[in-house]
């Protein structure tokens, strides 16, 4: 950074409009989290009650998350005694607002002088988006990632060695592929600085905390990467381009435009930081194409997308200034038109998959933990909002074949049936809509199916569209009958019976379809 650009911080009046920008994008989206958020959460209940980082107390570990430092500030909120629900959200929207401010000022750090009038132009474009928006209160540690590596960034390009070697190492504590975030910028670092020592700390601080958290996870869980990557991305990548390939149909225009935009601006950056920008984007832009992207607001390319638009502002905040006024102007037909082009989809698919406060699935799960007796178990595909609301006081079983709090070694499929108990006290069996009457998956059928004794059905709550639970109980734990306003219907199928039930069927027990083996 020039001295001019050190005594002259006029552009930080950027701050303000941008924070405005944000929340009013945020606000429609706030209360909306993710079910996967859920695991995390269940992840980090048990470490605030003291039993550390684990799905169910009293197992194997499994590292069935990807966040560990937002899991750990996640836990610390919920010993302290704030709603999970509330917190995640609230979490996510600052790590968004850090994220914006974190992007401005690299975008300050990024121009060839004195920032001028279009340095916050990238930032707007940014907080004006709707997958931004979504992804700043789906729960997840989205916005964190974003934040440490748009400020690692700025700490890097204003030659803060302390502060980079701090920040760096803080990626990989975040998400796994922050290690290659940090070594690009440690590379960079040791390339660049004239003093080599100087340049050295920053790899030596991320070497130190790679190989502790390495250590303590192989310590603590047995392996070297988080279960996650065994489950979602063990896969051949043709088979990874395949499953993603309807979720990139729907934002595909939206993803081009933002990498094209990217890397041109990232050229035209002066200096050394340019090949260490490219670099990111290549890698950033890669990675999320490893892994499933069924989740909203494109939350994975976030990090690429923010160092492309930071790049942005900054080569457009050392242009003529007559440039600078074009530039400012045209971005907000360019925002809206983004906006109507893309905005209701996101906006739709956010509502799709996403959990409001005190939905029915989690009061549910709030009932059956109530009278859940010791040693319960519940069985369910959806291992986040049930499964936390259910208590740490309850077993879960995830009923998934790609199950992240199960293990898959080699990259197997998981053993669901020889994990789940024969007769759980709680299942749980998904459907797509109030009058399906057939389970959306074999998994939970094929669970169903082997139940032995009898069980109360309970009748079907909603999570969120396309999404709901079919409640069972064993009929000896007694559990009362859910709310009406609860129960979305109850068309649950009845074991035994000749056809699945229908709603006007008056509740009674399951029955055995045959009798119980030794």
């Amino acid at each position: 950074m020039s001295e001019a650009q050190a005594d002259d911080r006029r552009w930080l009046w950027w701050l303000l409009p941008l924070m405005a920008l944000f929340v009013w994008r945020l606000l429609p989206s706030f209360d909306t989290l993710v079910d996967d958020a859920f695991i995390s959460a269940r992840y980090a209940q048990h470490f605030a009650e003291g039993h550390g980082l684990v799905y169910n107390a009293g197992e194997p570990p499994v590292e069935g998350y990807t966040n560990l430092l937002w899991t750990v500030l996640l836990g610390i909120g919920l010993w302290a005694g704030l709603p999970a629900h509330g917190l995640m959200a609230g979490m996510s929207a600052a790590f968004g607002a850090l994220a914006l401010a974190g992007g401005l000022f690299l975008s300050a750090a990024l121009s060839p002088r004195r920032p001028g009038v279009a340095v916050g132009v990238g930032m707007a474009l940014l907080a004006a988006s709707p997958d931004f928006a979504v992804s700043s209160s789906n729960g997840l540690e989205s916005t964190m990632f974003v934040a440490a590596v748009l400020w690692t960034l700025w700490a890097h390009a204003t030659q803060r060695i302390g502060l980079t070697a701090a920040l760096a190492a803080s990626l990989f504590l975040i998400r796994p592929e922050g290690i290659a975030v940090a070594g690009l910028v440690s590379l960079h670092a040791l390339w660049r600085a004239e003093d080599k020592r100087a340049g050295l700390r920053v790899g030596l601080w991320v070497t130190g905390v790679a190989v502790a958290v390495t250590a303590w996870r192989l310590a603590t869980y047995g392996a070297w990467l988080p279960n996650t990557y065994a489950a979602k991305s063990s896969f051949p990548l043709t088979r990874t381009f395949l499953v993603n390939d309807d979720y990139l149909e729907r934002f595909g225009r939206a993803l081009l435009g933002w990498c094209v935009t990217g890397f041109a601006a990232a050229a035209f950056v002066r200096g050394s930081m340019r090949w260490l920008l490219l670099a990111l984007l290549a890698l950033l832009w890669f990675v999320p194409m490893t892994v499933n992207l069924w989740m909203p607001g494109l939350r994975l390319f976030l990090p690429a997308i923010g160092i492309g638009l930071a790049a942005l502002g900054g080569v457009l905040a050392g242009t003529p200034r007559r440039w600078q006024w074009v530039a400012l102007v045209a971005a907000l037909p360019i925002g809206i038109g983004y906006d109507s082009a893309f905005g209701p989809r996101a906006r739709k698919y956010d509502q799709i998959h996403s959990v409001l406060p005190d939905n029915p699935a989690s009061l549910a799960a709030r009932h059956l933990a109530e009278h859940a007796p010791e040693g319960a178990w519940l069985a369910t595909r959806d291992a986040g909002v049930l499964a936390f609301y259910v208590g740490t006081g309850v077993t879960v079983a995830e009923l998934h074949q790609r199950a992240l709090t199960q293990p898959h070694p080699h990259g197997l499929d998981a053993k669901v049936r020889d994990y789940t108990p024969q007769s759980p006290t709680f299942f749980a069996g998904t459907v797509r809509t109030e009058k399906d009457e057939r389970f959306a998956y074999g998994s939970d059928k094929q669970v169903f199916e082997r139940m032995r004794g009898d069980y109360d059905y309970l009748g079907r709550v909603r999570q969120h569209h396309r999404r709901h639970y079919d409640i069972y109980a064993r009929a000896e734990v007694g559990v009362p009958p859910m709310p009406k306003a609860w129960i979305a219907s109850r068309n649950g199928p009845r074991k035994g019976a000749p056809t699945p039930a229908r709603a006007e069927r008056p509740r009674r027990p399951l029955k055995p379809s045959r009798p119980e083996t030794p």
